[in-house]
């Protein structure tokens, strides 16, 4: 059996269980028809068949990708000339593999709150580091001036 064969079966089984979410199934979706390609390539074909997708829409295309790569449905073929650009860029294709859970990062709020208490506590210990320098200071002035 070919690789794009098990791709074939693959996509059937992801599409039929639902195991991506809905944009990142479209990115799948639109890689597995025009792929391998560049990231630039899928978002202009998509440009050019779906003229009514907003720019968000095809700029998620490309960050989407790296994401089906960490689920491991698709993969880097290597680097190649893009078509569309001329410059040296990813060539990007799926595979014959189902998703694995993909870990997601902290979300905004959750890292601001890890951020300010990591400033407090650096805060905290500078103040304290400041504390200890003046009182060296005044003790070397007193044994300096006593």
């Amino acid at each position: 059996m070919s690789i794009r064969q098990t791709s074939i079966e693959a996509y059937r089984q992801i599409e039929a269980e639902g195991l991506l979410t809905s944009l990142r199934f479209e990115c799948y979706k639109i890689l597995y028809k025009h792929g391998p390609a560049t990231a630039c390539e899928l978002i202009t074909h998509t440009k050019e068949t779906e003229p009514h997708r907003s720019y968000s829409y095809l700029d998620s295309i490309a960050k989407r990708l790296s994401e089906l790569r960490e689920q491991g449905v698709a993969r880097e073929l290597g680097k190649r000339h893009c078509k569309i650009t001329g410059r040296v860029a990813i060539e990007w294709d799926v595979t014959d593999a189902l998703p694995v859970e993909y870990e997601r990062k902290k979300p905004l709020s959750e890292r601001h709150r890890l951020l300010v208490k990591y400033c407090k506590e650096l805060e905290q210990e500078n103040a304290m580091l400041r504390n200890e320098f003046n009182k060296t200071v005044r003790e070397y002035q007193l044994d300096m001036f006593a």
